[in-house]
């Protein structure tokens, strides 16, 4: 069972740090600790562990950086050094995380959100104004059944 320490900071139990750390997989090359646990729907790994009785799911770098690091500080949230084609977004390895606000997050997102996860690299072909790659939404791999407006993603809209 995790422990919560007065600073906030939760420590995990040698089980479930092993139980975590099985989750993780080691990238020799960036050094990631690649997520193949439960993930949530935006890819990020998830892990559930138990807590004053009660189980908790953390996102597996919060949980990580909290048990290795400390508390994040208030106002601030976790964002990955993200690398081109987010290899980074599965990554759980608190090294690879800091605090930062929201807004620095997406400035660093959209600075090195350059390939799209089918691998067409948006700083050639863009992406729409919700963020979308422009050759995914033209032939529609971007989870929509439609052919839409490369500049907005709506079948029909008034931006031409």
């Amino acid at each position: 069972m995790a422990t919560r320490l007065e600073s906030g900071r939760i420590l995990l139990d040698e089980k479930e740090l092993r139980r975590f750390r099985d989750s993780c997989t080691i990238d020799p090359i960036t050094g990631c600790w690649d997520w193949s646990g439960p993930t949530q729907k935006d890819g990020y790994g998830w892990f559930s562990f138990q807590l004053d009785y009660e189980y908790k799911q953390r996102a597996a770098h919060i949980v990580s950086y909290n048990h290795f690091v400390g508390v994040v500080p208030t106002g601030l949230i976790l964002a990955h050094y993200n690398l081109p084609g987010d290899i980074l977004d599965k990554c759980a390895f608190y090294e690879h995380v800091r605090p930062a606000t929201r807004a620095e997050n997406a400035a660093d997102r959209s600075a090195t959100h350059r390939v799209c996860k089918h691998g067409h690299d948006t700083a050639i072909w863009g992406r729409s104004s919700r963020g979308n790659c422009k050759v995914c939404m033209r032939i529609g791999n971007a989870g929509t059944s439609f052919r839409g407006c490369l500049d907005c993603g709506y079948s029909s809209c008034r931006c031409n």
